[in-house]
């Protein structure tokens, strides 16, 4: 198999000013949040509900409070793409086994696997054991 596209992961870290409401017992508790700069500044808002529950937030209407910027950091990947070697489609290699429309099985890495009727010999798994039927 020939990959097309390789395989990216990574982390990206996003920044949210998060309000509260206190709760019957006193307890402050999450209500929104605003996605924003590192330094807390509000990035665009799209629409005017967001926009009307920010201005709500900034003013402390319904006893709001602000809770402070959050960080959030969030792992990405993207799998690679590889063209089969039968019929030369692209085949997504996402799991342990990729299969083509074609039929034909890849793993991970993008090599041709054997043929299922094969698989487990070796080790005296059968196909249901394989598949986890």
């Amino acid at each position: 198999m020939r990959i097309i596209e390789n395989s990216q992961s990574g982390v990206s870290v996003s920044y949210h000013h998060e309000f509260g409401q206190a709760d019957k017992r006193g307890v402050v508790k999450l209500c929104m949040g605003f996605e924003c700069t590192e330094a807390g500044a509000i990035l665009p808002l799209k629409n005017d509900a967001a926009k009307a529950n920010l201005a709500r937030a900034l003013a402390g209407i319904d006893g709001i409070v602000s809770m402070g910027i959050q960080v959030y950091n969030h792992a990405w990947r993207t799998d690679a793409i590889g063209e089969c070697v039968n019929c030369k489609r692209h085949v997504t290699l996402s799991g342990f086994t990729n299969t083509c429309d074609c039929g034909a099985d890849y793993n991970m890495s993008g090599q041709l696997l054997a043929p299922r009727s094969q698989w487990g010999e070796e080790t005296g798994e059968t196909l249901s054991d394989i598949l986890s039927i």
